[in-house]
């Protein structure tokens, strides 16, 4: 027996009538069959008729990303009849659909949130399979830059200038603590005059609308500044009686003042801010008022 199946495959001899074949491609095939008895040849000829069988696939119910981030998609996909497939890739993200032959692909997503992936597998003999899987994107916290260390004089108005990037371009609300216990502003860019010396270490929170936030913490030195005495005017009085010395002072760090008075007549320094004395003797004399503050700054 010699049979022809039509796919271009060799001819096959048997000694029997029965013989398996496997066409790898569908369609429409003559099959003919010779027999030959040692004298004489007979050939039949009959109609195959292949269909096509849709290709397996499988792919992962699920997927996890971060958005910004390339994530990886793989199919394992067979066709018994070694048609070429195509794979078509729509992301649920209102991307353009990818068409390719590889069954791997990759796609960002530019936002967080949960996304239905499908997959049509077509064999090019109208048969096509599909797939779909849950894509969950995770949201990425932004990155916030609250600027560099500084230094300030006390009472002296300050500049803070935020600033944050965030992969999603989110709407993101900027907060900025100032460690003195003063209420958090909520603005991008402000300005703060710190009322005492120290150091203050100055936090940035940046939130994004999906709730996503960052901190960044910036040391803000703050100089104490010696306060301003004022004694008066010049005075004249007489000896023996009482002359009255009032004293102001002024103090960009709302500090708390100590007022000392030397009479310059060789009697005790007297420490409060509006004082009294009696000279003994006429003369000239110099009076000097110090004032200190609370951090030891003193000016006369």
């Amino acid at each position: 027996y010699t049979w022809t199946f039509g796919d271009d495959t060799p001819p096959v001899q048997t000694q029997v009538a029965t013989v398996n074949h496997i066409y790898s491609q569908d369609g429409i095939y003559s099959l003919s069959l010779a027999v030959f008895d040692g004298t004489d040849t007979t050939t039949e000829t009959a109609t195959v008729t292949v269909s096509n069988v849709e290709p397996s696939v499988l792919i992962s119910p699920t997927f996890t990303g971060v958005e910004g981030v390339a994530l990886e998609f793989e199919a394992q996909a067979a066709d018994p009849g070694e048609d070429t497939l195509r794979f078509s890739w729509n992301f649920g993200d209102g991307s353009d659909v990818v068409v390719t032959q590889d069954p791997a692909t990759s796609h960002v997503y530019a936002d967080n949130g949960v996304y239905v992936l499908t997959l049509n597998v077509e064999d090019g003999a109208e048969q096509s399979v599909l797939r779909t899987s849950l894509v969950t994107i995770e949201n990425v916290n932004p990155v916030t830059m609250a600027g560099q260390d500084a230094s300030v004089d006390e009472g002296s108005s300050l500049d803070f200038r935020g600033s944050a990037q965030d992969v999603e371009a989110d709407q993101l609300t900027y907060c900025w603590n100032f460690a003195d216990g003063t209420p958090d502003v909520c603005e991008q860019n402000t300005s703060h005059t710190y009322a005492d010396n120290g150091v203050y270490d100055v936090t940035l929170t940046v939130t994004d609308d999906d709730e996503g936030q960052h901190t960044d913490t910036v040391e803000f030195t703050v100089n104490n500044i010696a306060p301003s005495p004022d004694a008066g005017e010049n005075l004249d009085g007489i000896e023996g009686t009482a002359i009255s010395f009032e004293a102001t002072a002024t103090d960009p760090g709302d500090d708390e003042l100590t007022y000392c008075w030397d009479f310059g007549d060789n009697s005790e320094v007297v420490c409060v801010q509006n004082a009294s004395h009696v000279y003994t003797q006429e003369g000239q004399y110099t009076a000097t008022l110090t004032v200190n503050d609370d951090d030891g700054a003193q000016r006369t």
